[in-house]
């Protein structure tokens, strides 16, 4: 069974709340309670860290060059998965300017002059560095430990425990995570499938339409724009603290501009709704973190 559930005070919404009264499975949820199952850690093991180079460095290059060789954006892989990894750091930094330049990272509201703000480059170029891949093991150990996944996490928890419910993440418990650690490239790659590991598993357990059917990311996009609509995000960036804060940095005009162009239905382009949602999380941490807690 399913509910939708609204926050007004928190301005996100939890979509779909899964409603499970004996999940017995996982040693964590109560015997009558319901449980939120969450599935962060999907996509980040079984896919955006599942990369060429990891069959390169366990001898596996046959598996390696399959998947470039079938990819339809070779080049940018064979750069970020075969070339870069191996470069020295002394040469990185001029393929990075080529990288920084053409994508334009850096968003629209930003005052002009922090472009060059040492900390504005900096960003960008741990951006850049982002881009190349690593070993698998190094790559989850990264995302497990980042700031703005603890920090998620705890604002889903927080949600949940709002909404009369208890949180479940299975995949990252420590036993999936070090089974994924096993597993051999060979079985987590390959061209034009992701997740290739799960989806190779449930072969035979569940219909191949279910089990072949690509990531559906409607959700994400019906709700980002209401999300940037609501009157609680206006309410954020019109705090006092988070104006005076944010001041030398972001052009409030213009931020205004495009949440009244989200209000009217327009759709911006996904890297401008991943930047002003950046802003309305950083806003709305700030303005918590500067009254309960002191932070300057």
């Amino acid at each position: 069974m399913t509910r939708a559930i609204s926050r007004s005070s928190t301005g996100y919404r939890c979509a779909t709340i899964l409603r499970w009264r004996r999940w017995r499975s996982c040693p964590r949820s109560s015997a009558s309670g319901d449980v939120a199952f969450e599935g962060d850690g999907g996509d980040e093991i079984f896919a955006l860290h599942v990369h060429p180079l990891d069959a390169l460095r366990r001898g596996q290059p046959r598996v390696a060059f399959d998947v470039l060789r079938r990819e339809a954006r070779w080049r940018a892989l064979l750069w970020r998965g075969f070339v870069l990894p191996h470069a020295p750091r002394v040469v990185r930094p001029l393929w990075f300017r080529r990288w920084e330049r053409r994508e334009a990272w850096l968003p629209g509201w930003l005052v002009r002059e922090r472009d060059r703000d040492p900390r504005a480059t900096r960003a960008l170029r741990d951006l850049s560095e982002a881009q190349v891949h690593r070993p698998y093991a190094q790559g989850i150990d990264a995302w497990l430990s980042s700031p703005w996944r603890l920090g998620v996490r705890c604002a889903y928890e927080d949600l949940a425990r709002a909404c009369g419910v208890e949180l479940a993440m299975p995949l990252t418990d420590r036993g999936v995570i070090e089974l994924a650690l096993g597993v051999p490239p060979r079985w987590m790659l390959a061209a034009g499938m992701d997740k290739a590991f799960l989806r190779r598993s449930l072969e035979g357990h569940v219909p191949d339409p279910v089990r072949l059917r690509p990531k559906d990311s409607r959700l994400d996009r019906e709700i980002e724009p209401e999300m940037l609509a609501a009157p609680w995000t206006r309410e954020v960036l019109a705090d006092a603290r988070v104006r005076d804060r944010l001041r030398e940095w972001v052009r409030f005009p213009v931020v205004e501009r495009l949440l009244d162009e989200a209000g009217r239905g327009g759709r911006l382009p996904q890297r401008q709704v991943w930047q002003l949602q950046s802003l309305v999380a950083f806003a709305q941490w700030y303005r918590r973190a500067s009254r309960e807690y002191g932070v300057e």
